[in-house]
């Protein structure tokens, strides 16, 4: 572990467990700490089907056949657990148990490796790892730090956890376990169904839901039914181009899916609040489709929309967050093809001061040019 085991220490963290605080101050950009991962497996491809539990079974299988069980002792959970498994999770005990490494262990201690992976692991360069000493690392929806996947000269893979934001001596090390900090409390709840606890209150999150109109009113009874399955089919074509084989059926994709967005902004006015998560979805991928169509005039209308898509993403992430980078390149670029030569230069400024902060090559880490 790099750079010093003495700069933070495991205890209580209330209703937490436990979890990781620092003994000394971080400035933001600082490695909190850097892990080689214990073991790792490949993640599948995003539009693979396959359970979340069946992925955590081909982890877990791999801990089994090296003989590293016994190195989760420390991690949750550390026993049997008590509820019943649903038929996903059952299922995926079961393909563990198969496996010839786990067939002498008890059915109650595979679903517990089960479960250890599914609450522990890390998401890191296409691979799912396990990293003990990053696992005590706690989730807050507010983050001070972020953990990035990166590989040593000699191929280990290996997680760092760099400060977002400063973090003072005694204070405790949060890093977000859901993707993306701008969804709203219940998308971040699903997001965060394998741990027992769910997403925590932010000042942003009435925002992400705000009608203007009260619920129970008939405009909002004949107008929501219409809006989510405007944002569904604009969804789902978005995400249909993003799977397309060949460049022509990927663009027709992404125009289908900018008609619904742009048609959700119109009926939305007056509706929606201005930062509902809607309309920050709908804002940020309308206006990507029209920055990378590289029509002038296109980028000159996404630029307001990138600026919007900005100002709802600050609200709930912190000020050096990687969810912010896309929008900083997208803003960037619309204006540098709108002709816009100082919006540009304010796109492009903020975005290295995010980048100088995240460094996501690891370089100071692992020794490369700087």
């Amino acid at each position: 572990m790099w750079p010093d085991a003495s700069l933070h220490e495991v205890r209580d963290s209330g209703e937490r467990g436990r979890g990781l605080f620092a003994t000394r101050g971080f400035a933001a950009g600082s490695p909190v700490l850097c892990e080689a991962a214990l073991a790792s497996s490949p993640l599948p491809a995003p539009s693979s089907d396959a359970s979340s539990w069946l992925v955590a079974a081909s982890l877990a299988r791999v801990l089994l056949e090296r003989g590293l069980a016994g190195k989760t002792r420390g991690l949750e959970p550390r026993s049997a657990i008590e509820t019943s498994a649903d038929a996903e999770e059952a299922e995926a005990v079961a393909a563990l148990r198969e496996a010839a490494a786990a067939a002498s262990e008890p059915a109650e201690e595979a679903r517990r490796l089960l479960h250890v992976v599914a609450r522990n692991a890390f998401a890191l360069l296409d691979e799912q790892a396990l990293c003990p000493c990053a696992a005590m690392i706690n989730h807050s929806c507010s983050p001070n730090a972020t953990q990035t996947g990166f590989r040593t000269p000699d191929g280990a893979l290996c997680v760092c956890v760099r400060a977002v934001t400063a973090i003072e001596p005694g204070e405790e090390v949060v890093i977000s376990y859901v993707a993306d900090l701008t969804a709203p409390p219940a998308e971040r709840a699903l997001a965060l169904a394998p741990h027992p606890f769910g997403p925590t209150p932010r000042g942003c999150d009435r925002a992400l839901e705000e009608w203007l109109v009260a619920e129970g009113e008939a405009r909002r009874a004949a107008a929501e039914p219409r809006l989510r399955a405007m944002s569904d089919a604009a969804d789902a074509a978005w995400e249909a181009a993003h799977a397309a084989g060949d460049e022509a059926e990927r663009r027709r994709q992404l125009m289908t899916s900018a008609a619904h967005y742009g048609q959700l902004l119109q009926l939305s006015d007056g509706l929606l609040g201005a930062h509902h998560t809607l309309l920050l979805v709908a804002r940020g991928r309308l206006a990507h489709v029209m920055t990378v169509s590289g029509a002038q005039r296109s980028c000159a209308n996404a630029l307001p929309l990138w600026r919007s898509h900005l100002a709802a993403t600050r609200r709930c992430c912190p000020p050096n967050w990687p969810h912010l980078l896309p929008c900083l390149r997208g803003g960037r670029d619309a204006a540098a093809r709108a002709g816009d030569s100082t919006a540009a230069a304010e796109f492009e400024a903020e975005l290295h001061r995010v980048l100088d902060v995240l460094k996501p090559k690891c370089l100071d880490v692992t020794g490369g040019p700087g």
